[in-house]
């Protein structure tokens, strides 16, 4: 079975947003890949829900147990950078901004691996109850090996459907949400991530110098 990159999509529509000026059709997601950068990088295309100035507002959730080091960056019309530990942020679009009713998100993956799930809030403004949501998911399996000096990176690679487990570490334990084991690897050991079912996994990785580093793994 192959890992597939998907995308989770949530709008929910009311009679009020309607009367707030909101669109009807759904908001239009796209999640591409490119390799423009030095390294690969997902990015969603979401195009606007109204024609009136709105207030973005973002949160994200990571799924990983392990602090990660993102970089993110929101362009058009401006463009403003946070990292891990800023949980929301507020982007105010007025008739001067010239927004092209596209607001473009860059994931930059610079430590560890599974998913970035990141939520949309859209509101007009003056109506601040009146909240459309798309909420998305980005995998980031294909990126792990592109990213260099990070720490994980010594630990764990991605080989297409392969995880590699380096000889840094003294073994991984691979197991299920219910805690049944699902396979122990030894350093420079592998697994096949075509043998695990769809769910969530818990990924240990246990180093030469008595650390543990744990992470979430998603496959659909």
């Amino acid at each position: 079975m192959k890992l597939i990159y998907t995308m989770i999509t949530l709008l929910f529509l009311t009679p009020n947003l309607q009367a707030a000026k909101f669109k009807v059709e759904p908001t239009e997601i796209i999640i591409k890949k490119t390799t423009d950068f030095d390294y690969v990088y997902d990015y969603a295309e979401i195009i606007s829900l109204t024609d009136e100035p709105v207030s973005i507002f973002w949160q994200k959730e990571y799924l990983t147990e392990v602090p990660l080091n993102w970089e993110t960056s929101v362009q058009c019309p401006g463009e403003f950078h946070f990292d891990s530990h800023i949980m929301s942020y507020i982007f105010d679009l007025s008739d001067e901004s010239n927004f092209d009713h596209k607001f473009i998100f860059h994931a930059y993956p610079n430590q560890s691996f599974g998913y970035l799930e990141a939520a949309f809030h859209f509101n007009e403004v003056g109506f601040p109850d009146e909240v459309q949501t798309v909420i998305f998911k980005i995998s980031i399996y294909d990126s792990i090996n592109s990213i260099d000096d990070t720490h994980e990176d010594d630990f764990v690679r991605i080989l297409g459907n392969q995880i590699v487990f380096t000889d840094n570490i003294a073994k991984a334990i691979i197991f299920g949400l219910n805690g049944n084991l699902v396979a122990e690897c030894r350093s420079n050991g592998n697994f096949n991530l075509d043998k695990l079912p769809t769910g969530i996994y818990i990924v240990n990785l246990f180093t030469k110098d008595n650390l543990v580093y744990n992470h979430k793994i998603i496959k659909h």
